[in-house]
């Protein structure tokens, strides 16, 4: 059976051509030791192509330089500083800082700001990128494999449940945890947050979960319901009650 294989996409971020072939080219030869993954690798040499790119398709790892240049008023642009708005566009994805200063300080801040690590670039540091790249890219082919199987699982159901981000993910594995309770649930929020979507989730999860193939999900609105009308709505009534 031919292995799985799996497409990470990366995003190098360096003003410097000669660097960015440089990591390109450390990229490719480190991640060609796994041979079950592809990669998509795109580059941005300023942040404003760089948060273009970010907003436009995802990436698991975005490869980051630290130094990249002067603003128009001749003031050092430092990527750490954008790591924040990095993560608030994609919030999984694993920002690793790639700098020539061999600096605490850096390094401390840039973890602060949210980056997943921090590696210094030069021959002298080889063995160190290489040990974190590869971290990056078996964590995000575990995510891959986790959809994956996800996808095929839930296919009968989830056509109309589909999410990218951690948030969502989050709240699925919380109705995957309260299908397994036998409990009643309540939904709060405003209106279009995706109650009555979360509620279908959680009775197809519940339903595979007790194998209850012939398990119904009613939606019912109350508020265009007459009162008259609403417990049997809700409960049902005998026939002919009325």
């Amino acid at each position: 059976m031919t292995a799985q294989r799996f497409t990470v996409s990366v995003l190098i971020v360096d003003d410097s051509p000669e660097d960015m072939v440089t990591t390109q080219d450390e990229v490719k030869r480190f991640f060609s030791e796994i041979s079950s993954s592809q990669l998509n690798i795109k580059t941005a040499s300023c942040t404003t192509s760089m948060l273009t790119l970010l907003r436009e398709e995802p990436f698991h790892i975005v490869l980051l330089d630290h130094d990249l240049g002067l603003d128009p008023i001749m003031q050092p642009i430092s990527g750490v500083d954008f790591i924040p708005s990095i993560r608030e566009i994609q919030p999984c994805t694993r920002v690793i800082v790639v700098t020539t200063l061999e600096s605490t300080r850096l390094s401390t801040k840039s973890m602060k700001n949210g980056a997943y690590d921090f590696v210094v670039k030069g021959r002298g540091h080889v063995e160190d990128r290489k040990k974190v790249f590869l971290s990056a890219l078996k964590e995000a082919r575990f995510e891959l494999e986790l959809e994956r199987r996800n996808l095929i699982n839930d296919q009968v159901d989830s056509s109309d449940y589909q999410f990218k981000s951690q948030a969502m993910k989050n709240l699925d594995n919380k109705l995957k945890s309260l299908a397994e309770v036998k409990s009643h649930v309540l939904f709060l929020g405003e209106p279009g947050l995706g109650k009555t979507h979360s509620a279908k989730r959680l009775s197809y999860l519940t339903a595979k979960y007790l194998n209850q193939n012939d398990r119904v999900f009613e939606n019912i609105n109350i508020n265009a319901t007459p009162k008259a009308l609403q417990a049997s709505a809700l409960f049902g009534h005998e026939k002919g009650a009325f």
